[in-house]
């Protein structure tokens, strides 16, 4: 038996109770030493064998108001009472039916006025928290994290199906161990049988985190090359929403003209390309938004003949086209960004960034395991040498393409992946 209140001491009993909040009237003011905030205490149930557990979050001390009305009433004369406030966090149990010593996250019975609340001996403690350690390490896919501040015997685990789940959010002051967290949360991962984990390393925090089924890639700067650890995404695999917000300016009065021509001529790019590769039967199927290469410096010339483009007019002479200088400085802005060598992963002009088959070749490096040829066993870290702008740059513009690229890949393989 792990719990035996005769062991443990009494320091007051139930004054209220609110579903899975009680106060406790403390009957002692010496016993106070016992307590802090964030220590475990056991709180008496009304099941035999059952045990309530909570957590103290507020310890309070008040004066008799009729001893303040007093005349000549002196503070240290004045009678006080000690409160305790403790939220409820589950019922541990003795025995249920052949299993000995379960912790439940819920709560099997409720408090009653008057029962007795107890601290946790330190042994007490140990054998409590290596009850929880125990129960988490039998989960499917345990995530070893570290150990309990209240206990450091006890290991604490995360439960990495639940956890990948859902969202979640690390979050600690300056100092407090987030990214040691992460690298933590990151190595277990690797230990695991099937996941996929892509962790973007926009400070260069985990360089350090090795592993048979880590892979680092650089994002790649001014002046890299193709290689297995260097990545590019190509700007031809950004969708045109994609695209826009990169490169239009929407409180240009001349924004709706400079979207509409760049749609259109990025769409004729994108035929041509499939025409001179032979793809003619894509040319019927294929939407502005699909990963076809085109030539973005023919797109460059394309809208910089239609911003000066001068037309017939009246009497053989020729006048301004409806264009005219309305993509000036949309094309100046696309100008820009391809000539920034921050973005050189995205609009480097490498003949094999232009292949049709890249996008395989990124979702393969990106996301299948090595079994599938992919780089590395399981898990993704992404770095740059030119700071987090270009990380950014590379998350915001194409979030999308991951998770429509991970939905492709799921249907022919059993792993799972984690963004």
């Amino acid at each position: 038996m792990i719990i035996n209140l005769k062991k443990e001491k009494c320091i007051g009993k139930v004054e209220s109770v609110d579903t899975a909040t009680v106060v406790v009237h403390i009957i002692d003011a010496q016993l106070l030493s016992n307590v802090q905030v964030n220590h475990l205490v056991v709180i008496r149930s009304s099941k035999v064998g059952q045990y309530l557990i909570g957590m103290v979050n507020k310890i309070v001390r008040k004066y008799n108001p009729t001893d303040s009305l007093m005349e000549d009433a002196d503070l240290e004369e004045m009678s006080s009472y000690d409160l305790v406030k403790i939220s409820l966090v589950g019922t541990f149990i003795d025995k249920l039916g052949s299993k000995e010593n379960i912790f439940k996250r819920t709560l099997q019975s409720v408090a009653e006025i008057e029962a007795e609340c107890f601290t946790m001996s330190s042994e007490t403690l140990s054998g409590f928290m290596s009850v929880i350690s125990q129960s988490s390490s039998m989960m499917d896919n345990p995530l070893k994290i570290g150990k309990y501040v209240l206990n450091d015997t006890a290991e604490a685990y995360l439960d990495g199906n639940k956890f990948f789940q859902r969202h979640a959010v690390i979050t600690g002051s300056t100092g407090s161990g987030k990214s040691f967290t992460v690298a933590t949360v990151i190595e277990q991962i690797e230990k695991l049988k099937s996941a996929n984990a892509i962790l973007f390393d926009i400070h260069g925090e985990y360089s350090t985190i090795v592993g048979e089924g880590i892979r680092h890639y650089k994002i790649a700067g001014p002046g890299n090359i193709i290689s297995d650890d260097i990545m590019f995404l190509p700007y031809w695999l950004l969708t045109y929403d994609e695209m826009l917000s990169l490169l239009l300016d929407r409180s240009d009065n001349n924004a709706p003209n400079q979207a509409m021509m760049f749609s259109k001529y990025v769409i004729e790019l994108k035929s041509k390309y499939l025409e001179t590769e032979g793809k003619k039967q894509m040319q019927d199927l294929f939407t502005i938004d699909s990963p076809i290469p085109y030539n973005i410096n023919e797109l460059v010339e394309k809208l910089r003949a239609k911003d000066t483009e001068m037309v017939s007019g009246a009497n053989n002479r020729t006048k301004q086209g409806d264009f005219y200088g309305k993509l000036s400085r949309f094309v100046q802005r696309l100008e820009n960004k391809i000539s920034d060598k921050r973005l050189n992963f995205m609009f480097s002009n490498k003949e094999d960034l232009m292949k049709y088959d890249y996008m395989e070749k990124l979702c393969e490096m990106l996301l299948a395991s090595a079994s599938n040829a992919g780089g590395g066993k399981n898990n993704r870290l992404f770095g740059s040498s030119i700071g987090c702008f270009a990380i950014n740059c590379f998350v915001n513009c194409k979030s999308d393409f991951f998770y429509s690229a991970m939905d492709r890949y799921r249907k022919n393989s059993s792993n799972s992946f984690i963004l």
